[in-house]
């Protein structure tokens, strides 16, 4: 399954580690740092929040025309989180298919820093992993959220210290290190300038500051051991 086939990833150990897909690797190495591309859509954040906020990182869509997930960052001294919108228009904003991407993400950011050595064919078997999460998405465990002024239900996956949510009848997803959390309060930002950016004015690959800022493990977790 090429994973990475109709949007990459750009931040580090993802796209060296778990994306099998050599087009995709291409296009990551080719893409114009600097280049904009327009936003059709209206990305979500947290409704309150006293810390730091920022855009962490997007993805774009197959013929490289338009970014079509858009995931803003949130973190302070009792964690890290990053909430993430899909187009709606994106082939891939189905419940399956938004499954599939988080627990990708998931096994991603989970992973040690690359001082960790990399046993032969581990990322396929983190991607078998991952897509095996997703597949049982209706039996995650659920949570209450609040989107757009109502109560929803957020189903969630754990692994390897870290979390990823998707919200029952939305676009959106969640990504986040530690506990899951208890009660999210997720509102549309038409003004990303909290995050430290124009979202009508359109993304680059420069504005991105989340990786940098994520706590990245430096050894593995249990998780990890069947797989490695």
């Amino acid at each position: 399954m090429a994973v990475w086939s109709e949007s990459v990833v750009r931040y580090p150990c993802v796209l060296k580690e778990v994306a099998h897909d050599e087009s995709a690797k291409q296009a990551e190495l080719t893409f114009d740092n600097h280049r904009v591309l327009p936003v059709g859509f209206v990305p979500y954040g947290l409704a309150q929040w006293d810390g730091t906020r920022r855009l962490d990182f997007w993805q774009y869509s197959a013929d490289s025309s338009r970014a079509n997930q858009i995931w803003l960052g949130h973190d302070d001294e009792r964690g890290c989180l990053t909430v993430g919108t899909f187009d709606p228009l994106d082939r891939r904003a189905d419940s399956v298919d938004l499954a599939e991407e988080l627990t990708i993400k998931l096994v991603s950011i989970g992973l040690p820093n690359q001082d960790a050595p990399r046993p032969v064919a581990f990322g396929h078997r983190l991607v078998d992993h991952a897509m095996n999460l997703a597949a049982r998405r209706d039996r995650w465990p659920t949570t209450a959220v609040v989107v757009d002024g109502r109560p929803e239900w957020l189903r969630y996956q754990v692994f390897a210290g870290c979390w990823a949510a998707t919200v029952d009848g939305h676009t959106v997803g969640s990504l986040g290190w530690g506990d899951p959390p208890e009660l999210l309060t997720l509102v549309p930002f038409a003004d990303t300038t909290p995050y430290g950016f124009d979202v009508t004015a359109g993304v680059r690959f420069v504005d991105m500051r989340g990786p940098d800022s994520w706590p990245w493990a430096t050894d593995w977790h249990p998780d990890h051991f069947p797989l490695l």
